[in-house]
């Protein structure tokens, strides 16, 4: 079986919401990590996500990676979940065996411009030929860490 096959990035990502939750330390002078839940969509143009060219009961491959949610200082622990939300079936002649199934999440923190941020990271099959695509991917996460202060939660990028 050929590896799977890597989608870097989302073409968007749209309605991302994240919720900071700030609670107090246990210790005395001690501050409690940051926990940050955060959910959304990442779009993906049609053609990206597809099934296989030549045979739509064949199943292909992807590995998606996803840059999600604040900048953080440091970052603890975190609690993916990825999950297939949209789909197109065009042609029932190339995709009359469609279908698409998570097989695996996990989450990354990747070093960007200023601090870290969470990449979550999927794996999944899609059959159904060229004619079925998968649209959107919805993710959540609680992630537990440091936050950089100064973010506007309410203005999210």
């Amino acid at each position: 079986m050929p590896p799977p096959l890597l989608i870097s990035a989302p073409d968007s990502i749209g309605s991302e919401n994240w919720l900071h939750l700030n609670l107090k330390g246990s210790e005395e002078g001690k501050k409690a990590p940051d926990t940050v839940v955060l959910s959304g969509l990442a779009h993906y143009d049609e053609g990206t996500l597809i099934g296989h060219q030549d045979n739509d009961g064949w199943v292909v491959n992807y590995h998606l990676e996803i840059l999600v949610g604040p900048l953080w200082r440091e970052i603890k622990d975190c609690t993916p979940m990825l999950v297939g939300a949209g789909y197109i079936f065009l042609d029932s002649d190339t995709a009359d065996h469609s279908g698409f199934h998570v097989t695996s999440w996990d989450w990354s923190a990747v070093d960007v411009q200023g601090g870290k941020k969470i990449q979550l990271e999927g794996n999944l099959s899609i059959r159904g030929g060229p004619g079925f695509s998968l649209r959107q991917v919805a993710f959540h996460a609680t992630v537990k860490g440091s936050v950089i202060p100064g973010q506007d939660f309410g203005e999210i990028p």
